[in-house]
Order: C-alpha cells, then structure tokens, then sequence
C-alpha cells in the first residue's frame, strides 16, 4: 500500500485511498495450552509490526521531501477566475502536489515559469516536483538552476541533499538501511480470553486475568539494489532484516526474527505487467530459543492502471519447520506448508475458495489512508477486518469448529526531531530521525472462548534511514 503511496507522493485528509485485500492462508493446527494460545499469532506479530515500521518510513520520507507545502488549498475554479495571478497559480500548484497530482502540478508550474523563470520557490518546486516523477536528467537541471539564482544557505543545503539523491539514484547499485528503536505497552499480551476462562476437551477452566506487559522493540533492515542495464528498468535485490521484541515480565514472549531475502523485478514482463519472484528464509526465536524456520517464495504481479491506481496479486508458498521449545511442547505439531493469495488494488474484491483438514481459510480487508501534515509531520490510518474459518474442530479444545473476526485499528503519527525541538537545536544527523507513536486496538470475535480477546497497544519508535 505505501509504495503505491510513496510513487504518488502524498495524499491529503480529502483524499481517501483504499485497498482492499482479500487473501487465503492454510496452516498447521495449534495445540492451544495458555501458552500457546500467545504464540499462535507469533508470525503475524512480526509481519505486522515490520510492515508498520516500514510505512512509517516511507511516509516519514515523503513528509520530509515536501514538509514546506503549507498554505490554503485552492480549487482550479479559483485559477480559472484569475488565470495570470502568478501567486495563485503558484499555490494552485502546492494544492496539487499536496493531492498526489505531480503531472498537474508540472504543467501548472512550467505555465508559471514560462512567465518568469527566475521565481526561485516556483524552480525548486518544480525541481521537486520532476523528482518525485522520476525524470532524474531534468530534475537535476532545475536543482543547479535555482542553486544559481539567490537563495538562502538552508534551501541550498536541501538542493545539495537532492542533487546527492540524484547521484545515489544514478548507481547501478543501490544500498539502504533502516533502524527503527522503541518501547510499547499491551494491556493483554498474554492473549487471555475475555471470559478468563479456556476450554480444554470443551469443559471450562478458569485462568488468569490479562496481564500488561511493557517491550523494547527494534526492526533494523539493510537492501540493495542493482540495476540490470535494460531500458525496462530491470533489477534484482537482496535483503537482511531483523526484528527484535523483548517483554520486561512476559520473558516467553521475548520474540526475535533474522530474514534473507534475494530476488527481481522485471518491468513490464508482459500486458504492462511488472512481475516480482522472490526467495525467502527466515529464522524465528521464542523465549530465547529457536522456535520456527520458515523457506519460501513470493511472486507478485503489478500493473498500473493510470490515474495514479494501480492493481497487484501476491502469490506465496512456504515450509514451516517449528520446534519444540520448554515453553511450549507442541510446536512441532504445527509444522507444513503455508499457502496464502492476496489480491488488491483500488476498490478490488475477489472471492476466496479453500478446504483441506486442519487448516483455515482468512479473508481480510484493509482500508489504509496517509496524510502528510506539513513540516515533516505525517498521519498513517489504518482499518484492517479479517475472518478466519477453521475447517476442522481440534478436538483437546472443543467439537466446535473455530471460527475468528478481527477488527484492528491502528494510528500513527510521525514528526522529525526537528520539527519537536526546533531547527537548529539538536545535531544535524539525528534532526530527521522520525518520531512515530502509535496506538492499535485489536478486537477477536470468536465462538471458542481461548480466542475471544482484546488487546490494546502504545508504541514509541525513533526511525533513522540512510540511503548510499
């Protein structure tokens, strides 16, 4: 969703985009004692926090790029009322960059520059503006341009820091890191059932309360890049991430993930179609000891349909080998293969047909929106409904066969340090690490009591990028 986001640049409060996302997943049945009710989700912990960071940082990028587009938003009537008022024209051209219309805005700015091409703001606008299209060679152009005209010591220093993107873009080979650090606190980490009470062989026993706990999360990646030479654009890549969660007093939960990465994309391989196989093998720790190894492959098509909407299917198959670890005996009966399709886009719904024993089949929906709030500071919403329909009762729980709806919702709200203390305060290499805090409410519905809970989470990240 985010890098559908990131190549439209920004999308303002008026401007809902949403994907919707239907997809299948067929896993191993999960002995469910009190503990391993917790780690059921383990693997969707991760997916979900990594691809959390990560919106956060694009979206934190894309603040950054155009964090001085503040000003009242004017409609193409106004221009039309008075199409030579330079000013306004100038403002119209920030209203559509601030809607992810970078096209509009490039005519309506080279309308302006046609006029008098020495208007610096209008230039270095412009000079963004072709960034953010990906047309490098002009782009550079209008940077050295207004680096020749009399600007202030502070937009030179950020015409330099686009000219150095420009350079890094340019690289047959491209690296990138990011480091995300923080602390986040659930009010029901154990996944305790609301009722407090389990069912074993469908009697009831009573457990515990739900009990917080506080973590120290952190999710580093490092990525490169290398351009085969084609004029399609074609590239292969490769990856290494690591996540990392360890809980002050839930020590079995203490969860830790290293994942590799290698793969491509081929531009437009056929019908305009952008393809993307990927080879995967991830390394998972559960209260410190090893717990899951995961080999898999991903092959995902793209296509853009114009107006900035663009359409995609995720086809995904893995092996999962999970162990036996002290703190949960019945690992290694959840051990096989994992299918899941997603299918999403813009206002795209496809129906979804599974069955095979002791596995289930999930269909999710997912309303995503990003606001770019000026100054660096943006707001990511996020409104995810998944229903998952067990095919077969385990039957240590119940003759029942599960049956799961969850609701989540979560915000984001992210600023560079900067814009918190102030420019010119801190350090220049820590004034835009960003900021984030986040809350995320999780409802699950289910007609087994162990399932049926709720959870609420607080989380703080600091986020630092560097790209070479």
């Amino acid at each position: 969703m985010l890098k559908w986001l990131e190549s439209l640049g920004v999308v303002d409060f008026r401007r809902y985009v949403v994907t919707t996302v239907v997809g299948m997943a067929f896993l191993s049945t999960v002995g469910l004692s009190s503990d391993s009710r917790a780690q059921a989700t383990d693997t969707d912990v991760l997916e979900t926090e990594s691809r959390a960071a990560e919106q956060a940082r694009r979206a934190s990028g894309q603040a950054l790029d155009l964090q001085t587009l503040d000003s009242a938003p004017v409609t193409y009537q106004e221009v039309l009322r008075d199409p030579d008022n330079v000013a306004l024209n100038f403002r119209f051209a920030r209203t559509q960059v601030s809607q992810g219309n970078f096209r509009g805005a490039s005519a309506t700015l080279e309308r302006i520059l046609r006029i008098n091409p020495k208007l610096a703001a209008v230039r270095l606008l412009y000079a963004i503006v072709l960034f953010r299209l990906d047309n490098l060679g002009e782009a550079e152009l209008e940077f050295r341009a207004v680096a020749a005209l009399d600007i202030s010591p502070g937009t030179a220093a950020e015409i330099d820091k686009f000219l150095d993107r420009i350079q890094t873009a340019r690289q047959t080979t491209n690296y990138s890191v990011s480091l995300s650090l923080g602390v986040h606190l659930d009010t029901n980490k154990t996944s305790s059932p609301r009722s407090n009470q389990l069912l074993v062989s469908d009697a009831l026993n009573t457990v515990g309360r739900a009990e917080a706990d506080i973590g120290y999360i952190g999710v580093t990646s490092i990525r490169a890049t290398h351009d085969l030479g084609y004029q399609e654009g074609h590239t292969v890549f490769g990856s290494l991430s690591y996540f990392h969660d360890d809980q002050t007093a839930e020590d079995s939960l203490d969860l830790q993930s290293f994942t590799i990465e290698v793969g491509g994309t081929m531009r437009q391989a056929f019908a305009e179609i952008d393809v993307t196989p990927t080879l995967y093998r991830s390394f998972t720790r559960l209260s410190r000891e090893d717990f899951l190894r995961e080999t898999g492959g991903r092959l995902r098509f793209e296509r853009d349909m114009g107006e900035g909407v663009k359409a995609y299917s995720v086809f995904t198959l893995n092996t999962q080998t999970f162990h036996v670890i002290s703190e949960n005996a019945t690992g290694s009966e959840r051990n096989g293969r994992q299918y899941s399709v997603a299918v999403g886009g813009s206002y795209l719904l496809f129906p979804a047909k599974a069955e095979k024993f002791a596995s289930f089949q999930r269909e999710q929906l997912t309303l995503s929106h990003t606001w770019l709030l000026g100054n660096g500071q943006f707001l990511l919403n996020s409104l995810t409904y998944q229903r998952d329909r067990y095919n077969d009762a385990d039957s240590f729980v119940s003759k029942r066969t599960r049956r799961d709806d969850i609701f989540r919702y979560r915000l984001t709200y992210g600023a560079p340090l900067a814009f918190l203390f102030g420019a010119g305060i801190l350090p220049e290499a820590f004034e835009n690490i960003s900021f984030s805090p986040s809350i995320d409410i999780v409802r699950s519905r289910s007609n087994i009591n162990n399932n049926d809970t709720k959870n609420f989470k607080v989380q703080v990240l600091l986020t630092k990028s560097w790209s070479f």
